[in-house]
């Protein structure tokens, strides 16, 4: 048998080998351990400088003065035997101290002796390496060994997170790349101090990974951004489409060797190049990785527009330009420019772009598109710019207002440097704007704008000025008539897909051809090209020669589907794009020409996307990896979602309608400078900042802008529609006066009334952008238990809230807490709040209602994300694809409950770290807790996993808002939960400590599975299924035989409960609950039952 070797390092969370199902499925892989990292683990501890070299020298030679070698050099040793990297390096013949960058190639590529020939000319000691080893019919090639997953053609898993994202090839090949870095380094002309590196599509991928490498002063990602475990449906702009479903190993894989979990540390200027229909650089995603970056490290993007998986001519000088600057010092980068969508002249929009380094700038182009939320298959329409005092602004005129708009622009400097704007993504109605585009039109080519919107792939993937093919080319045929001339590789457009130009059902595709040798080639037509349902359909045409124009005609039920032979039928208005194939990828005719594409018969219909038909929910359930351990939705799932999950997507249209009404006028930002703040992080300027937002108010709404600098506030109360912006930099500081904290709020119904934010009976507010909020709540300046302390924020009867991008750091008490609030929106939110342990929740919602939490990142001290009632329920709450730590609870309802919880649905998220507890489900204050659907969780380093509790503590309740009648709450109802697809490892929070050495307090915490009533009252309705949970073992036989308390006016924490009976499970005072398929398992000795029933009726157990 083969011995297949795994890079293992030592491990930083260990967890039971089986835990997980396919985690012993690496072959020869240390299975007693598995690994969930960040970035930073994952990289810590490594140093690409430590093995030699051993340099072998295949072959020297020069040439135009630049001297190349052929080489084998070490890479990481692996059982006794080191991965031997082919590579070549050249260096301009007599050069001292040059600048010097690594070239990291992409998939099936390898070794590229043109990149040489090309930085080498610019000065440049240049070091190109292959990562991916051996392919077929090549020669030399790294010499993997063996190492699984190393050889990229033998590659047969992908996104390996189990046992260790060490075991991925990614984490493989960006070893690979750091050595070559280190063999760079040491070549005698080679400045250290000035080394970049490129990446070309995986490679691109691979330069995110590369940040943990200081020794890299400059970097360029061509194509790879990353999120490859995301769908190319971004839901961002599909208003009503679920949501793709991850696997737990796509959690896993986007906390840690995914490119975009490694972008907040990238230290160095960093440049992505790709195309904005390219399948691998998505084009909406990445500006969401740029975005990640830390503020201050430069960045910049450019997309060739309309082209896959390749970059345009004038685009080739970007990269070398980009390190001249960076690592030579040499020319001038221009800044980012600034983005506007406003209203112009007769209700159509207009997209107005100001660059920088005006006096450079040669032209501007601007492209928009129409309603196609998907980048892969967006059309991208020309504007018409006209230049106004340094702006420029093109009108971007729409046939549906209540669709989405999208906009960017390209920049072309005397430089040859050519940037790309921020995309604006608008819904036009929401501005004001009207459909001016009245009628479709059945030409969307007739020749008369050149090639319009077709274009063509280069033949290769690397922008190489010598290798970069032209565009298609403007021809004129006979008759004096124009149109596009290809003689090579498939000229393609996705004008199809523009609503203009969408084809009526049941048409006839139409268009002229001019061939003096004739053609023989295929049509093919694309619906939902590279989404869900991507299907082809293709019609062959054979032409004899002719010197005139020929018109070809064809019928919508002549294209067959390329995977069945199913005819298109009617269904012509479905298609998005259109390519022609010429027979062996080469035209006969190497000056044919083609014009007048369009549209003849058939019946025009109402448009309907595809994503948003009923069997749209096949989507969500789609998973992106080809991980063993990915779960699985269940009908019943969606059977107890549905109310909130048809009431999130109605807030995300109105949520993303309101997002975009800041755009409207450019004079609506009101900057807290202007009114006298000072960022100097002394100076307190809750004045200031106060006068902004009134001023944005009066002025019926804005956005209050946050510059780069550190603020110190006391109490700000914001008003309704305002944006509160934060720009990369800026902080907004809590001040550590108590006496800074207005006291003239509305009492809370728990707790005191002092925050940092403040809002009352206001609708449309935003806080968004890339600054902090840190509350500085530190233990010294706000000692628990000591006096009152400060929430960050809070909200009170608000409706229309939008929470994305800041982070809040460090409150003193609760962190971001909303009450009785209507329509909310987390998105993309980061809390890191443990300073004082006590009272430092995340998010509490208390009676709110219709509220989405997506894409966060939340650590806190206390509860992180906790459902409230203490007047009006909870109802309509979805959390999805978030990752947790919490000192008590990552997920908790109550304890507060009097209005109850009801139609709440958690998906898709990962907790960790949280040693008293991880799913807590508490109602001890009346009110009822229903319709609850838990799925797709991954826990580790957890306490007891699942509490629920029915209760009743005998608190007091205001009746009424005002307070002035106060109720005791009645034992309430629990039931209709269903918990499913868990994967849970449970740990003692103290493990140094021996068994014998633990407390029952520390013991009780990681306790098992509780689910208990109290005499007389039931929890109902029950369901876990696919669950698998871990625990350690402790038990004593004393212990199983220990009688527990009801407790059943106490506050509700398991672990007050004491040491439980059962390891597994313990569940009293309840009626119908079924373990389906739950998996529960020991590391250690234990002397108590599995499973232990007390007044239970009806428990069904299926495995």
């Amino acid at each position: 048998m083969m011995k297949v070797k795994i890079a293992m390092v030592k491990p930083f969370v260990a967890v039971m080998a089986g835990l997980f199902v396919g985690a012993a499925s690496l072959s020869g892989a240390q299975t007693d351990t598995v690994e969930t990292m960040s970035p930073p683990e994952i990289w810590e501890g490594y140093d690409p400088r430590a093995e030699p070299l051993d340099e072998e020298v295949l072959k020297t030679w020069e040439q135009d003065g630049v001297r190349y070698k052929e080489v084998y050099f070490n890479g990481e040793q692996f059982d006794g035997e080191y991965v031997r990297i082919y590579g070549m390096y050249a260096a301009p013949i007599g050069g001292k101290n040059l600048p010097a960058l690594v070239h990291l190639h992409g998939g099936g590529q390898t070794v590229n002796e043109s990149w040489l020939k090309t930085l080498t000319s610019r000065g440049y000691a240049v070091m190109t390496f292959n990562w991916g080893g051996e392919w077929p019919n090549r020669q030399r090639y790294t010499l993997w060994n063996g190492v699984e997953n190393g050889d990229h053609k033998n590659r047969t898993r992908r996104e390996v997170t189990l046992p260790t994202p060490r075991s991925d090839s990614y984490y493989l090949w960006t070893q690979a790349s750091m050595r070559a870095v280190t063999y760079l380094e040491r070549q005698p002309e080679v400045n250290p101090d000035k080394i970049g590196a490129y990446g070309i599509s995986m490679g691109g991928s691979m330069m995110w990974n590369i940040a943990f490498d200081s020794r890299i002063e400059a970097g360029c990602a061509i194509y790879g951004t990353g999120w490859n475990t995301y769908t190319y449906e971004d839901t961002r702009y599909s208003v009503g489409m679920p949501e793709h479903q991850p696997s737990a190993n796509d959690l896993r894989w986007r906390a840690s060797l995914a490119p975009e979990a490694s972008a907040p540390y990238v230290k160095f200027p960093m440049l992505f190049l790709s195309s904005t229909n390219d399948r691998h650089g998505y084009m909406d995603r990445a500006e969401q990785t740029l975005d990640l970056i830390p503020a201050g490290v430069p960045r910049a993007w450019a997309l060739t527009p309309r082209l896959r998986h390749h970059i345009g001519l004038d685009f080739v000088h970007d990269l070398p330009a980009w390190f001249d600057v960076h690592l030579k010092g040499e020319g001038v980068w221009p800044d980012n420019p600034e983005t506007a969508m406003t209203l112009g002249q007769n209700a159509v929009p207009q997209f107005t772009v100001n660059p920088a380094n005006k006096q450079d700038v040669v032209k501007v182009e601007v492209f928009y598109g129409l309603e196609t939320p998907f980048a892969v298959n967006r059309h991208w329409r020309n504007a018409t710019v006209r230049e106004s005092g340094g702006r420029y602004i093109a009108t971007t005129p729409v046939m549906n207002a209540a669709e989405y708009l999208f906009a960017f622009a390209n920049i072309f400097y005397k430089s040859g440097v050519v940037i790309s704007s921020p995309l604006e993504a608008v819904i036009p109605s929401t501005m004001g704007a009207a459909a001016t585009i009245k009628e479709p039109s059945r030409v969307f080519y007739d020749g008369q704008e050149g090639v319009g919107s077709w274009t063509r792939n280069s033949t290769g993937t690397d922008p190489i000025p010598g290798r970069i093919d032209k565009r298609l080319m403007a021809a004129v045929g006979p008759e004096g008539k124009p149109g596009f001339s290809a003689d090579r590789v498939n000229p393609f457009t996705y004008a199809p897909s523009d609503p203009e130009f969408r084809a009526p059902k049941g048409a006839s595709l139409q268009f002229d051809i001019k061939t003096e040798t004739g053609e023989e080639f295929a049509v093919k037509l694309h619906k939902n090209y590279w989404v869900a349902d991507f299907q082809t359909y293709s019609c062959k045409v054979d032409l004899d020669a002719d010197r005139g124009w020929q018109t070809v005609t064809l019928p919508s039920s002549r294209f067959q589907n390329d995977k069945g032979g199913a005819s298109l039928g009617d269904t012509i208005n479905e298609v998005g794009g259109l390519e022609l194939s010429p027979q062996n990828r080469k035209w006969q005719d190497t000056k044919v020409i083609f014009r007048n594409f369009r549209w003849v018969g058939g019946e025009y219909v109402p448009h309907v996307h595809a994503y948003r038909k009923k069997d749209a929910e096949l989507v969500a359930g789609v998973t992106s990896s080809d991980d063993a351990d990915h779960l699985q939705d269940h009908e019943a799932v969606k059977s107890n979602d549905g109310n909130a999950s048809h009431s999130v997507d109605a807030l995300r249209k109105e949520d993303d309608e309101f997002s975009n009404l800041r755009r409207v006028k450019e004079e609506s930002v009101f900057n807290i400078k202007t009114y006298g703040a000072i960022g100097d992080g002394v100076a307190v300027s809750t004045e200031s900042v106060q006068k902004a937002i009134d001023a944005c108010h009066a002025a019926g709404g804005g956005v209050v802008w946050v510059p780069t600098g550190e603020y110190v506030i006391g109490t700000i109360r914001l008003k309704s529609n305002i944006t509160l912006t934060l720009d990369h930099g800026a902080s907004l500081l809590g001040s550590q006066d108590f006496a800074d904290y207005a006291t003239d709020l509305t009492k809370p119904r728990e707790g005191w009334a002092q925050c940092l934010i403040y809002a009352e009976d206001a609708t449309h507010i935003t806080i968004e952008g890339l600054g902090v909020i840190d509350g500085r709540g530190t233990r010294e300046a706000f000692p628990w238990g000591k006096g009152p302390s400060p929430r960050l924020m809070r909200m009170e009867n608000c409706d229309h809230l939008k929470f994305s991008g800041v982070t809040y750091r460090r409150s003193a008490f609760w962190g971001l807490h909303l009450v009785d609030c209507r329509n909310v929106h987390f998105d993309a939110v980061t809390i890191f709040s443990r300073e004082n342990n006590r009272g430092n929740d995340g998010i509490d919602m208390d009676g709110c209602e219709n509220v989405l939490v997506e894409n966060c990142d939340i650590n806190s001290g206390d509860d992180a994300i906790c459902l409230k009632s203490s007047l009006n329920p909870c109802r309509n709450i979805v959390v999805r694809n978030c990752k947790v730590s919490s000192g008590t609870a990552p997920l908790k309802f109550g304890a507060s409950s009097y209005g109850g919880f009801i139609d709440v649905r958690v998906t898709n998220c990962y907790f960790y770290d949280s040693p008293s507890g991880a799913i807590k489900l508490e109602l001890v204050d009346g009110g009822r807790l229903e319709n609850v659907a838990i799925s797709r969780i991954v826990m580790e380093d957890v306490g007891n996993p699942i509490f629920i509790r029915l209760g009743s503590r005998g608190r007091t309740y205001d009746k009424s808002p005002k307070g002035d009648e106060r109720v005791r709450a009645e034992v309430g109802s629990v039931k209709n939960i269903r918990i499913s697809d868990v994967v849970a490892e449970v740990t003692m929070e103290n493990k140094t400590k021996a068994i014998s050495d633990l407390t029952d307090r520390e013991k009780s915490k990681a306790g098992p599975i509780m689910i208990t009533g109290i005499p007389g009252h039931m929890i109902e309705d029950v369901v876990l299924e696919n669950i698998k949970i871990s625990y350690p073992g402790y038990g004593s036989e004393e212990e199983a035989k220990r009688v527990v308390p009801e407790d059943e006016d106490r506050y509700p924490e398991q672990f007050f409960f004491g040491v439980l009976p059962a390891w597994g499970a313990y569940i009293r005072h309840a009626k119908n609950v079924e373990f389906n398929n739950v998996e529960l398992t020991l590391r250690g000795e234990d002397a108590r039952q599995k499973i232990v029933l007390d007044d239970v009726i009806s428990f069904n157990e299926i495995n």
